[in-house]
């Protein structure tokens, strides 16, 4: 299992259009694939809204990446020291496990 923070890449790359959105999902296509499926729809309609969203959300955005980062962090470590089980965390990695990204209301989704 491995924990895969798309946050970072979205965070310093942002830029509010849909072209850059479809580089997003584009760059983790496992990973929308599941958020489209099950979480909204992969629309222009949709997309023009989370454009809107996100410059509103954009301080809690990264303030709820920052506060999320250490508790992964110590579960992880938890789980390595009770199960012998080590999940690497990685950024941008494109195997569906625990997953943190954006999502269409500005908020980090974990799936």
């Amino acid at each position: 299992m491995q924990i895969i923070d798309t946050v970072p890449f979205f965070l310093e790359n942002y830029q509010p259009s849909i072209s850059f959105l479809k580089e997003y999902y584009k760059r983790n296509p496992c990973i929308f694939h599941e958020y489209f499926s099950y979480h909204c729809k992969d629309t222009e309609e949709r997309h023009n809204s989370s454009i809107e969203k996100y410059q509103d959300s954009w301080s809690s955005i990264q303030r709820v990446h920052e506060m999320i980062k250490p508790i992964i962090q110590e579960v992880v470590q938890a789980n390595e020291e009770a199960y012998g089980v080590i999940f690497p965390v990685e950024e941008l990695a494109l195997t569906k496990n625990t997953l943190a990204l954006i999502g269409s209301d500005g908020d980090i989704n974990e799936i």
